[in-house]
């Protein structure tokens, strides 16, 4: 093999096994990046279901605890509600403060448009309860929440079943990524040797030998 050409092939060979390096850097990192982290969405959607039962509880807690929980129960549910309403709406629609992916995948999203009534009408229900907070909530409004609770975590059960079993199968699928690409790098490397780094130990083992001679 010419000088030229054992040149050129090894600096192809080189550039392919860095190549590969950098994927399989960029697949370990994947999962990490903000809307691909599994273990982040999986989490905003059990949350969802805490959220819904924090939310119940605190309209119970105004409905028929003393009035002295009221200013603690009405406080809370000013900061729960926007979190339920911005995590459901992220699961759907994608947001990144969340790192929620903004491409559910179409058995996600049909389990989320299932939940949906359940959760617009405990959403309205709350939001009618809050704008009146010096007074004792109205008693349909309890109703309305106290009705769609367990029907919601019903319908989000297997929006974070779903979701869980597509991170199993992405896990998956990138460990046999991961791993065809170090099969490759290692052909690579054995490749460089056997092609070209052993001929030109041999060759410089013959040249010493022959000048001892």
């Amino acid at each position: 093999m010419k000088a030229k050409t054992l040149r050129t092939a090894m600096l192809v060979t080189l550039g392919s096994s860095i190549f590969l390096l950098i994927a399989l850097a960029v697949c370990e990192a994947i999962p990490l990046t903000n809307g691909n982290n599994d273990l982040v969405v999986s989490q905003q959607a059990t949350l969802q279901l805490a959220r819904v039962e924090f939310l119940v509880k605190n309209v119970y807690a105004l409905a028929y605890r003393p009035a002295t929980a009221r200013a603690q129960a009405i406080g809370e549910l000013q900061i729960q509600l926007p979190a339920f309403e911005k995590a459901q709406a992220g699961l759907m629609y994608g947001d990144p403060s969340l790192g929620l992916p903004d491409n559910p995948s179409s058995g996600v999203k049909t389990a989320l448009l299932s939940a949906n009534s359940d959760y617009l009408a405990i959403d309205a229900a709350v939001k009618v309860i809050l704008a009146h907070p010096d007074s004792a909530p109205d008693p349909t409004q309890v109703n309305i929440v106290a009705m769609h609770e367990r029907p919601y975590i019903s319908e989000m059960y297997p929006v974070v079943v779903l979701l869980e079993q597509e991170a199993q199968t992405r896990a998956i699928q990138l460990l046999v990524l991961k791993m065809a690409l170090i099969a490759l790098v290692l052909i690579a490397i054995l490749l460089k040797y056997l092609l070209f780094t052993q001929p030109v130990v041999k060759q410089r083992i013959m040249q010493e030998n022959s000048v001892k001679q």
